[in-house]
C-alpha cells in the first residue's frame, strides 16, 4: 500500500519545525536526485546506531528513501517534498493479509515496481545493471542465474522462469519478469494457496520424470556393454545389489528388473526385490496400458500369460523403442515392429510407476 506525498496546500503556513526540515532537504539539489547508495557513499552524516545509514534528515529526499525501502516507518509530516511515497513494511502487509499474499493480490503487484530497486527487472536492450539485479541473483542463486554480477542477461532471465515454475506460479505467468511478488516468496513470504497446489504437483511430476529418466539411462547403459551381459535364467537375480557390476548373467524380465532397482523404483515384480519374478509376476503386478499412455520405462511383454519375453521402452511413440535383452544376444535397442515380428501376440504394455 502506498502512502501519499505530503505537500502543503495554497494559503497553508509551515511550522517553525517543518519550515526548517523544508530548508534542510532543499539545501542540496544533489541530495534530491542522487541515488540512496550513492548518498551514503557521499559522505552524507550516519545513523549514531546504523553507521551504514544516513541519519534522518542528513540526505534530503534520498535519505528519507532509503529509510522507507528499509522498512523504517517515520512520521508522515517528516517526508521531505519530493520524496517518493514508501511501502509498508512487507511484515505488516502479511499482518493485513493474513500471512500470504492472494492470487489475486500477487497479480496486482505484478506491475509494480521492486521494493529494493524501484524497478521492474527483465531483459532489455542495453541490459538492465545495478545492485538490484545483482540482489536478485542472490536470491536466484538455487535457480542457477550464472555470475552475480549485476547484469540481467539471458542466465538470470532463464532463472526467474525456473523460479516462478517451481514456486508454482500459473504457466502463461512463468516469464523472465522478475516482479515484487517474486522476491517476496525468494524472501520466503508464503506463497497463495493455488501456487503450493502447483508447486506440489509439478514437484511429483519432476521426480517422476527423474526416476524413469534412471531406468533408461541404465538400460542404455546395457546396451552400450552388452558383451559383458550374458543370457541366463538365473536365480536370485545377478548383481541386483550391485549397480552396473560386469559380467552379468540374466535374462529379459532380470534385465528389466535390475533396471528398476538400480534407479530407485518399486520392484516391477511386487516381490520387494526378493531376486524372484519372471514375466508372469510382471503381468500380474504391473498395470496394463494403451499404447497411446507408454511413457519411457514402462515395460511390454510378448505372448499370453505368464508371458514369454519382456522388453523395456526407452522412447515411446507409435513404434517405441525398446531395449531388448534375450538369448540370441545381449540388451540392444530395437524398434518394437521388428521385435514384434520375432515374439508371439499378444503385446502387453504395462506400467508401475508415477
Amino acid at each position: 500500500m502506498l502512502v501519499d506525498l505530503v505537500r502543503l496546500r495554497p494559503g497553508e503556513r509551515r511550522d517553525e519545525g517543518d519550515a526548517q526540515s523544508h530548508r534542510a532537504s532543499e539545501s542540496s539539489a544533489a541530495s534530491r536526485s542522487v541515488p540512496p547508495e550513492a548518498a551514503v557513499a557521499g559522505g552524507r552524516t550516519p545513523s549514531r546506531d546504523h553507521p551504514d545509514r544516513p541519519a534522518a534528515g542528513t540526505c534530503g529526499v534520498a535519505g528519507w528513501e532509503l529509510q522507507a525501502e528499509r522498512g523504517e516507518t517515520r512520521p508522515l509530516a517528516s517526508a521531505p517534498r519530493g520524496a517518493v511515497a514508501w511501502r509498508q513494511p512487507a511484515a505488516e502487509r502479511r499482518r493485513r493479509e493474513g500471512g500470504h499474499m492472494s492470487e489475486t493480490t500477487a497479480s496486482r503487484r505484478t506491475s509494480a515496481p521492486l521494493v529494493t530497486a524501484g524497478r521492474t527487472l527483465h531483459l532489455s536492450s542495453p541490459l538492465m545493471r545495478g545492485p538490484d539485479v545483482e540482489a536478485l541473483q542472490r536470491l536466484l542463486a538455487a535457480y542457477d542465474p550464472g555470475p552475480v554480477d549485476g547484469v540481467y542477461g539471458p542466465a538470470t532471465a532463464a532463472a526467474v522462469r525456473r523460479a516462478k515454475w517451481a514456486l508454482g506460479y500459473p504457466e502463461g505467468r512463468c516469464d523472465g519478469t522478475a516482479d515484487p511478488a517474486l522476491v517476496a516468496y525468494l524472501e520466503g513470504v508464503p506463497t497463495p494457496p493455488g501456487y503450493r497446489a502447483r508447486r506440489n504437483a509439478r514437484a511429483q511430476g519432476a521426480a517422476a520424470a527423474s526416476l524413469r529418466e534412471r531406468i533408461v539411462s541404465h538400460a542404455r547403459w546395457g546396451i552400450a556393454h552388452r558383451a559383458d551381459i550374458h543370457y541366463e535364467q538365473r536365480r536370485p537375480i545377478d548383481g541386483l545389489h550391485e549397480p552396473r557390476r560386469l559380467p552379468l548373467r540374466t535374462d529379459c524380465s532380470g534385465f528389466a528388473t535390475l533396471c528398476y532397482a538400480w534407479a530407485g523404483a518399486p520392484d516391477p515384480n511386487g516381490l520387494g526385490y526378493s531376486g524372484q519374478g519372471y514375466t508372469g509376476t510382471l503381468l500380474q503386478h504391473m498395470e496394463a496400458v494403451p499404447l497411446e499412455a507408454v511413457r519411457p520405462g514402462d515395460l511390454v511383454v510378448f505372448g499370453p500369460p505368464p508371458g514369454r519375453h519382456v522388453a523395456l521402452v526407452l522412447e515411446p511413440g507409435a513404434d517405441p523403442l525398446l531395449c531388448s535383452h534375450g538369448q540370441e544376444a545381449g540388451p540392444l535397442a530395437v524398434r518394437f515392429s521388428a521385435e514384434s515380428r520375432a515374439q508371439p501376440p499378444p503385446a502387453t504394455w504395462l506400467t508401475c510407476l508415477p
